[in-house]
């Protein structure tokens, strides 16, 4: 078997579970592609979900409901796991999971990581620039648009406006734009055939989802969100990108007493909602993707028979 499932949509749009019913039902096993949760320690804000008693295994993956996943608690927050670490680990483990007769069913909404799995771009091949990045922490926003003007015009004219003010992605930008004249070769991965690939999407109620998500966050915060977070900044800076994501730098506000609990729950739910409504606008820009709606009664069938009619085929 050489085919491959991918079941993405935004937060709180009801992945995992779908993912964990598939593989039930098509043996199979699940390949995270999430960039919130390879980080260890960083379980209840990155929304895991996990059970509690729950082991990881020597090789690696997690065993849920008699489910392998693989993808989870990669790296500690301190460590990198970029996209170009993503795509090497994700291809491996799909020709694994192929060699043991199992189908991989790829699940996450981090979709640029998708989109790199499936057509990994050459510029996955440019490493990190460490002395470069250290002597960027001191730049300001604008100062990093000006650096990468003068590189490359037009590639800061293609980013949006959110890449455009993220200081992260400016600092890539100039690295690539800086080293992208250099011969690197290219990377050993074809495209994945759009034969071998069954690329669903989760359609969500946007009237709805706000609410969805407010009780999602305050779950969190009853669970644990602010001793793990403390716990974290104990051990962990706050300039790491994992400690700047959603929830995290929501948190931070908290603990440094510049908002109560309410309001810390308003910001963490728009944050969220703002993600959920980028990655929908992301994802709706990809052709290959057939949309499911869940919430229907027949839902679940329809895309039951639909991937057993492509794995048929």
């Amino acid at each position: 078997m050489n085919k491959i499932i991918i079941i993405s949509g935004s937060t709180a749009s009801g992945k995992t579970s779908l993912g964990l019913k598939l593989a039930k039902d098509f043996d199979g096993e699940i390949i995270s592609a999430d960039s919130r949760q390879v980080y260890k320690g960083m379980d209840i804000v990155t929304g895991k979900d996990l059970p509690k008693n729950l082991r990881i295994n020597s090789d690696g993956s997690y065993r849920w409901n008699g489910v392998r996943m693989w993808g989870l608690d990669m790296v500690n927050p301190d460590q990198n796991f970029d996209v170009s670490y993503f795509v090497k680990y994700g291809r491996r483990k799909i020709d694994e999971i192929q060699s043991r007769r199992k189908l991989p069913i790829i699940v996450g909404g981090t979709a640029f990581w998708l989109r790199s799995l499936l057509d990994p771009p050459n510029t996955l091949g440019i490493p990190q620039n460490q002395a470069l990045r250290k002597e960027f922490e001191k730049l300001n926003i604008k100062e990093l648009q000006l650096k990468l003007n003068k590189l490359d015009k037009q590639k800061l004219e293609s980013m949006n406006n959110s890449d455009r003010n993220n200081p992260r992605r400016l600092v890539r930008a100039i690295e690539v734009s800086s080293q992208k004249k250099i011969n690197l070769g290219k990377l050993n991965y074809e495209k994945i055939r759009t034969d071998r690939l069954f690329w669903m999407g989760i359609k969500i109620d946007m009237a709805g989802l706000e609410e969805k998500i407010e009780k999602r966050v305050s779950k969190r915060m009853k669970e644990g969100a602010v001793e793990e977070t403390i716990k974290l900044a104990s051990k962990y800076s706050w300039k790491l990108p994992s400690m700047s994501g959603i929830g995290y730098k929501d948190l931070k506000q908290y603990l440094e007493n510049k908002q109560n609990d309410e309001e810390t729950i308003r910001l963490w739910t728009l944050h969220e909602l703002q993600y959920a409504k980028r990655q929908m606008t992301f994802l709706k820009k990809e052709e290959k993707i057939r949309w499911y709606e869940l919430h229907k009664g027949s839902g679940y069938d329809k895309i039951k028979a639909d991937i057993l009619d492509f794995l048929q085929n």
